[in-house]
């Protein structure tokens, strides 16, 4: 997640720069169980800069800690990550590409 592929940004349009483990934790912490709230990690072909992404998750927290994530991926799939902790290590997987966050949580169309 160090590339500069990749773009995080709330539904304020705050953006973390550079994008890595240690700044995106926290991010999600100050956000956690804000009603309206969202964090958009997008991961650009040609760098941070290109208009549209070729992938994207969001995760929008709840009012009970947890977090709805949805994720592009296979038309669209939502699942529910019960806390922050479980939505960093989620984003943090589906960075790296590495299937575990498709693995390790119930996904549903969406």
């Amino acid at each position: 997640m160090t590339e500069s592929r990749f773009v995080v940004r709330d539904a304020a349009g705050t953006v973390v720069d550079p994008v890595l483990p240690e700044s995106l934790h926290p991010f999600l912490l100050d956000r956690a169980g804000t009603p309206g709230e969202r964090v958009a990690l997008t991961e650009h072909e040609d760098g941070a800069d290109s208009a549209e992404p070729r992938r994207s998750a969001v995760a929008e927290p709840e009012p009970d800690g947890g977090w709805r994530v949805r994720v592009d991926h296979d038309g669209g799939i939502v699942a529910r990550a019960v806390n922050t902790d479980a939505v960093y290590d989620l984003l943090r997987s589906w960075a790296a590409d590495d299937d575990w966050w498709l693995e390790a949580f119930g996904w549903e169309r969406g």
